[in-house]
């Protein structure tokens, strides 16, 4: 029985590194493949996009040759959920196979516009709003080092982000999806969340968990079993 792949997008600023301590806790069937984006981890010598487009077609160019070999299902946090969300398309306007479910963590759904330019700010004021989100160590803005190598990245991502236009699609989702998100996320309007339905065919299955913007961090344990029992019911129907 082939293994269901699970492909892992990351947030703004990260890499594929943040999903490698899943395997400790992800069922046997499942193949945990995290995606590196450009400017970061084993591509830090490339530079980092700064259009969501060219994300897409570059996630996209990683996974062709894997997504039409067995089930696979994808995961993305925050940025990485909109990356998902056009990659999907992207799939589907390909005439690739579609995945078995999608889990979008960590973010409204995109045809919710948030008119924001963070990218835009002064350091000190761009410093300010990372600074909600409780997830940059200390090290990073107190070491000169460490902190010109990871702010232009952090920059490029919310540009990606903040220069996102939504555009509605000919096809919703059809694949069944599940919406993650942390009850103290202040990035989060849960009284919208239900817009995701509007992109999909079945209803969204929506999971709260304890913990802010990076409850995946938080409360990783309880994530993975989220989407072990979902990959597990899902390929049992197939």
């Amino acid at each position: 029985m082939r293994k269901t792949r699970l492909f892992c997008i990351p947030y703004a600023g990260g890499s594929a590194i943040i999903y490698t301590r899943w395997k400790k806790y992800l069922n046997s069937s499942i193949e945990l493949c995290p995606i590196e984006l450009a400017g970061r981890g084993i591509r830090s010598s490339e530079p980092p996009f700064s259009d969501l487009k060219q994300v897409v077609e570059d996630v996209y160019s990683q996974i062709y040759y894997q997504i039409n070999g067995g089930p696979y299902v994808l995961f993305g946090h925050s940025m990485g959920s909109l990356i998902v969300f056009e990659l999907y398309h992207k799939i589907k306007n390909q005439n690739r196979s579609t995945p078995l479910h999608i889990f979008f963590s960590g973010r409204n759904a995109p045809n919710i516009n948030k008119n924001t330019e963070f990218y835009k700010m002064s350091d000190i004021d761009f410093k300010k709003e990372i600074l909600k989100y409780n997830a940059i160590p200390d090290i990073v803005f107190d070491n000169e080092i460490i902190y010109r190598y990871f702010m232009p990245i952090l920059r490029a991502d919310y540009r990606v982000i903040d220069s996102y236009k939504y555009i509605p699609k000919k096809m919703k989702i059809s694949c069944q999806v599940t919406v993650l998100n942390g009850l103290d996320d202040v990035d989060i309007k849960f009284s919208e969340l239900d817009k995701w339905n509007d992109l999909v065919q079945e209803e969204c299955t929506f999971c709260n968990f304890s913990g802010g913007h990076f409850f995946i961090n938080e409360r990783m344990k309880e994530v993975v079993e989220v989407i072990n029992d979902t990959i597990y019911k899902n390929t049992q129907n197939q």
